[in-house]
């Protein structure tokens, strides 16, 4: 008898495991398993041949829901329009592995979180994840199985959690607080609840790059295990600062212009970055996973903007 999985354990993949999937689902059965470096903390991953891969979910119950939400939403996601692989077999009935697994079509790249491209240099890349994502929040109703999925959790601090932390002093409390306010004045009403994708960062965004070129294109946007109901700006708010004007372009020509949507983002911008700055490093992960990455950004962001609509939201 096999010995209980570990919590966060990623079940063992083989030729057996393989052969099993590719027959029950009607894939090639010549198909092999290669395991990619890990990007991610809840799925391993394998590619299958050159056209498939194999998400396998680390074993932890909140993990498999998370999985089971995204076999629900990515179909719902590309009938809309938004670039995402297709899904092509889900399993959670755990008799072929202890954890639930799906096989995707491969989006043919590279991960943007694991290129050193300045924003600028990818300009085009974030302005058409500003344009999926405006298809996402404008897309799904909340209707069938998809409106009882909860919300997405929203990662958010004000200046004096900080200040009583001891992270900083009630002077710096008190500077963002104020730019706070002047972003809050700025934003209108709007507090439209969308289906939201909720984990916007670079390590889930596919493009293609070629060796030596400053450049990318957009492939496909990836990972929908954190999506859910929540605020919009918000969603936007989880991307490098110095993107935001690319994104929020983007988005706006999709779903139509609005001359307070970059002022609301600012502010959850800055909310989730001091959020961010009251947790530990996670060496090996994700650039959004490094605290001082994200306020570096914040205030380079704040020293690029010399003219026009961004420069009003960037500190002072």
């Amino acid at each position: 008898m096999n010995a209980p999985l570990e919590r966060y354990a990623v079940p063992t993949v083989n030729k057996e495991t393989v052969r099993l999937i590719a027959s029950r689902f009607d894939l090639p059965l010549e198909l092999l398993a290669e395991r990619l470096p890990d990007v991610g903390i809840n799925n391993a991953i394998f590619t299958l041949g050159e056209n498939l891969i194999l998400r396998v979910a680390r074993n932890d119950p909140e993990i498999f829901a998370s999985v089971r939400k995204e076999a629900l939403v990515v179909p719902l996601a590309r009938q809309i329009g938004v670039i995402t692989p297709e899904l092509l077999a889900f399993d959670d009935s755990l008799e072929l592995l202890p954890t639930p697994y799906g096989v995707f079509n491969r989006a043919i790249g590279q991960t943007l979180g694991l290129l050193d491209l300045k924003p600028s240099s990818a300009a085009n890349v974030w302005r058409e994840v500003g344009r999926n994502v405006a298809r996402l929040h404008t897309g799904i109703d909340d209707q069938g199985a998809v409106a009882a999925l909860p919300d997405a959790s929203v990662e958010s601090a004000h200046p004096e959690d900080l200040e009583i932390a001891g992270y900083f002093s009630k002077t710096e409390a008190d500077w963002f607080t104020t730019w706070l306010e002047r972003l809050d004045g700025l934003s209108g009403s709007s507090t439209a609840r969308r289906f939201v994708h909720a984990d916007l960062q670079a390590t889930n965004i596919i493009v293609s790059h070629r060796s030596g070129e400053d450049a990318a294109s957009f492939v496909a946007l990836l990972d929908w295990g954190a999506s859910g109901w929540g605020n919009s700006a918000a969603d936007l708010a989880g991307v490098p600062t110095r993107t935001l004007p690319y994104v929020v372009d983007g988005y706006n020509e999709v779903a139509g212009m609005d001359e307070c949507l970059a002022a609301r983002v600012m502010a959850c911008h800055v909310r989730a970055t001091l959020a961010s700055a009251m947790r530990r490093p996670k060496p090996g992960q994700s650039w959004a996973e490094r605290p001082l990455s994200r306020l570096i950004d914040l205030f380079r962001f704040g020293l690029e903007q010399q003219a026009g609509a961004w420069q009003l939201l960037a500190p002072r």
